[in-house]
């Protein structure tokens, strides 16, 4: 869950090791949640 105030942009950042050379596939789902729902 990420709070947003609407005044910045949401930045979202994933770290990784570089020390393992593996090949990597990303998949990220991005939903937006109301305010006033009771899953917040």
């Amino acid at each position: 869950y990420v709070d947003f105030n609407g005044d910045n942009p949401i930045t979202i950042s994933v770290n990784t090791n570089a020390a393992y050379k593996l090949a990597r596939k990303w998949n990220l789902r991005l939903q937006q949640i109301a305010c006033d729902s009771p899953w917040r």
